[in-house]
């Protein structure tokens, strides 16, 4: 909780909101490092294995119930996707200035309604990309790491026909154990579309062409900083942008116990001798 930059002034306003429930313990554990999964159980003596008790995988950390077992694969692609959503209704409630649309094709944003001033330069930049190139390029750790949570393409776009700026947006929910998670995280998927970015800055002649990322940590961790300039970039006050932020936030960690649900109801149809599971 001292760690700075990393949004922990809203994440102790929303602790402080929360009633006192098996959930809220739970967050409590999770942002202390003490959630009793096999691997600190192990440690405790509790149980005779570290093994993950839904895939075998050598060590069930904290970490890798919420970001990396594949058993737990869908519930976090639907953390994933109801936080990413969250955001994108909310810039989209909060901003007339700009369009946001989630998760198109190249055929998708060739078909959004444009300004016919606009349609020359938009319609023959798109028709030099395909779908592959959506997909960025690089050794992408993070994709691996999250076990097919992150799309093939970016997550949203922002559009401004106004303005001439189009914007790449990415969300990702990761584990943020470390204090440079964060900025890590947004390096990474920078990165990763930086080409498809200069490529498009090349075609749309006259438009500006950027990323943005948007990272929310498990736990609720997140550079606040960098979210309103995002937001601010986006026409979002930084009123509207506080709300969305203290929302996201609250969210956050209820996808987190929602996870830890997941896993409770899995172990229940899944029992095997070397696992323990008590109502922590």
């Amino acid at each position: 909780m001292l760690r700075q930059g990393q949004g922990r002034e809203l994440l102790g306003k929303v602790l402080r909101e929360m009633r006192i429930s098996a959930a809220k313990k739970q967050v409590l554990q999770s942002i202390a490092g003490s959630f009793p999964c096999n691997a600190l159980l192990h440690k405790w003596k509790i149980v005779p294995s570290a093994a993950c008790a839904l895939c075998g995988h050598h060590a069930e950390t904290q970490s890798y119930i919420q970001c990396s077992c594949p058993a737990l694969k869908e519930a976090r692609i639907r953390a994933h996707h109801n936080l990413a959503q969250m955001l994108w209704k909310g810039i989209s409630d909060s901003t007339k200035q700009w369009y946001i649309v989630a998760e198109q094709t190249v055929s998708g944003l060739l078909g959004l309604a444009q300004p016919e001033e606009h349609i020359d330069v938009w319609q023959r930049a798109w028709d030099e990309i395909s779908d592959l190139d959506l997909e960025g390029e690089g050794d992408d750790q993070l994709a691996a790491a999250e076990a097919g949570i992150q799309r093939k393409r970016p997550d949203a776009w922002a559009v401004s026909w106004d303005q001439r700026c189009v914007f790449i947006l990415e969300f990702t929910r990761p584990n943020d154990r470390c204090a440079d998670s964060l900025h890590s995280t947004d390096a990474q998927k920078s990165a990763r579309y930086t080409p498809l970015r200069e490529r498009l800055a090349r075609l749309l002649q006259g438009w500006e062409v950027e990323i943005q990322t948007y990272t929310m940590g498990i736990r609720g961790s997140h550079d606040s900083d960098r979210w309103k300039t995002n937001l601010n970039r986006l026409g979002v006050t930084e009123n509207r942008a506080n709300r969305l932020l203290h929302d996201l936030v609250s969210q956050t960690l209820v996808e987190l116990t929602e996870l830890y649900k997941v896993r409770y109801a899995a172990l229940q149809q899944h029992p095997v001798s070397n696992n323990v599971e008590r109502s922590f």
